[in-house]
């Protein structure tokens, strides 16, 4: 789940802003101890950007699907109840759009970076919530420049993995 913002420009206008937002999946397997390759598959939503100056980027909303590979360091270990780790997860998209009150589909790619902090809650089995900075860069044929910036918030469960380390409780 996460905000983001858009920047938009076509060769003839200026760039505008245009905000949006996403609600997703995702699968993470962890091949060594830092890296992990994983998927996700969300639905996401891109406001009109406003009317300023005269021209409008048309809003529209679609599916993401994403491949990327994520490391992580450790770099607290709690008090017995959660550990902080750093990491970053890089890869890239697949988008499936619609523009709004139009039957216009498009498809385009893109690669993005997701630099995030993650906290492992050990207490109650394995699980973990993540905050991340995800920043998108887009290849369309309608625009000369799309990327996106934004926040997320991420609950992860780990379901098939048990704590590897001894903790003193």
């Amino acid at each position: 789940m996460g905000g983001d913002m858009s920047m938009a420009r076509d060769i003839r206008f200026p760039t505008k802003v245009q905000m949006g937002g996403n609600l997703g999946l995702m699968f993470e397997l962890p091949i060594i101890v830092p890296l992990s390759l994983g998927s996700s598959l969300a639905v996401h939503n891109t406001l009109a950007s406003s009317l300023q100056g005269g021209i409008l980027y048309r809003g529209f909303s679609g599916t993401d699907l994403r491949l990327f590979a994520s490391v992580k360091g450790l770099i607290y270990i709690g008090p017995g109840r959660f550990d902080l780790y750093i990491g970053a997860s890089g890869g890239g998209s697949a988008r499936y759009d619609r523009y709004d009150y139009t039957m216009l589909y498009f498809f385009y790619p893109g690669i993005f970076l997701e630099p995030f902090l993650e906290m492992h809650i050990t207490k109650r089995g394995m699980h973990s919530f993540q905050l991340s900075l995800p920043l998108d860069l887009f290849f369309r044929k309608d625009l000369a420049m799309h990327g996106s910036f934004g926040i997320g918030i991420m609950w992860k469960i780990y379901p098939l993995i048990r704590r590897s380390r001894k903790r003193k409780e």
